[in-house]
């Protein structure tokens, strides 16, 4: 069984940590809820390049996609 651990934190706010476990299982099951079109493998690098890009854009002024 594989597990994705994801761990999230911020240099602007040392309080701030969001710590997710998810398996496989609950991957495939999230996948279906939020129409996921990667799979278990891709999906933290997908999710990375995604919170980057947020990052980037969120200082623009345009609605978020």
């Amino acid at each position: 069984l594989q597990l994705l651990r994801m761990q999230l934190t911020s240099e602007a706010d040392p309080f701030f940590l969001y710590f997710l476990e998810v398996s496989e299982d609950d991957f495939q099951n999230l996948k279906v809820e939020q129409c996921i079109l990667v799979d278990f493998t891709t999906f933290p690098y997908k999710l990375i390049e995604l919170l980057e890009q947020c990052i980037k854009d969120a200082g623009s002024h345009d609605t978020p996609r």
